[in-house]
């Protein structure tokens, strides 16, 4: 009986996670548009986030329309990103969602560990939303609080 109450008490924490989402004060909207950018995608977390994102009303770009509107330049002389607005452009700003994550296939889902993400305006540098999970839940389950949290602080 007590490894039960163990084992139930060790499951119940890890199934617990918290998510925290931060906007910093500004004109940033749902109505901006952003991409979504991961180095990796190992589990499906970018095209859950996307579908997740699009029906809670983000404007969401491709990665090739955003490069279109905002010319990136990595031969600087000290080797950083830049970038410079081309007149062909309709975008009043260039957003980027930045997505890093640890998650692991669990079966039949994959469980994810943690979750980082950045919104940066790339006409300035400023991060106007930080994001970020730790714990241990299925991806699509913490896809889905992330985004409603945004919801909350996002308009």
């Amino acid at each position: 009986m007590k490894s039960l109450f163990v084992f139930l008490f060790v499951a119940g924490m890890m199934s617990c996670g918290s998510v925290k989402v931060y906007v910093a004060p500004g004109e940033y909207s749902r109505k901006n548009p952003i991409t979504l950018d991961a180095h990796t995608d190992a589990c499906g977390v970018v095209g859950d986030l996307q579908f997740e994102m699009q029906s809670n009303g983000y404007k969401l770009i491709s990665l090739t329309a955003a490069k279109k509107a905002v010319n990136f330049d990595s031969d600087t002389k000290d080797n950083s990103y830049h970038s410079e607005r081309t007149a062909t452009t309709t975008f009043k700003s260039a957003y980027i969602m930045e997505i890093d994550y640890d998650c692991f296939y669990d079966l039949p889902v994959y469980r994810m560990l943690r979750f980082k993400a950045n919104i940066t305006d790339l006409t300035n540098g400023e991060i106007v939303m930080t994001a970020s999970y730790s714990g241990l839940k299925k991806t699509t389950r913490v896809v889905r609080k992330i985004v409603s949290e945004m919801n909350k602080v996002i308009k």
